[in-house]
This record gives C-alpha cells, structure tokens and sequence, in this order.
C-alpha cells in the first residue's frame, strides 16, 4: 500500500541475511557480493524508483546521501546497479562501512 500511495519505503538490502540472495559483481575487482533481490523485484513489478541510501560521518553531523533511480532491463542489472552505488559509499568512505559478517562470495 505505501509503495501504490508513493510513500518512501526502505528496505535493507546491502546485505543477504537469509542466503537465498543473488550474487553480483562488486565494481574494481572480481568479488561478488550476495544480495537480496526484494527491493529491485519490489521496483520492478510496481515501477517505484529504487533507490541507494548511504550515510557517512561528517565529523559529529551524520550526512545522508540518494543516488539517481537505479535502473536496469533484467533484475541482475538493478542489483548490479544497486552494489554499484553501495561500492561508491564504501569508496567514499570506508570508515563507515561496518560489516559484521562475511561479504563475499
């Protein structure tokens, strides 16, 4: 209902807690990184904008940054789009980046 009423809806998606994601690439090397599919599938089928939301630290302000619509023909390109903008928030700043598990597949 929030998505057809055009509300913001945030969805975690950097990180595959169930081990049912789908692998990508992670830019600059030959990683591949295991995320859940929900929220491109979510854009995909109700045409909602799919957005990358990251944060940073800017000294003691918390700085929030969207990135452009992600957009892509096939559900592996959304995602590959959509780790594309995490690896730019984690190039940005990697001292903000906190991952308590294994990343890579």
């Amino acid at each position: 209902r929030d998505v057809a009423d055009r509300r913001v809806v945030c969805l975690l998606s950097d990180r595959d807690l169930s081990s049912r994601g789908v692998a990508v690439a992670w830019p600059h090397g030959d990683a591949r990184l295991s995320v859940p599919a929900g929220a491109a599938l979510l854009a995909r089928r109700t045409g909602a904008d799919l957005r990358v939301v990251s944060t940073r630290f800017d000294g003691a302000r918390l700085r929030i940054r969207v990135s452009a619509p992600v957009r892509g023909d096939t559900l592996e390109a959304v995602l590959t789009g959509m780790v594309a903008g995490f690896a730019a928030a984690v190039e940005d700043s990697p001292e903000d980046w906190l991952m308590l598990r294994r990343a890579f597949a």
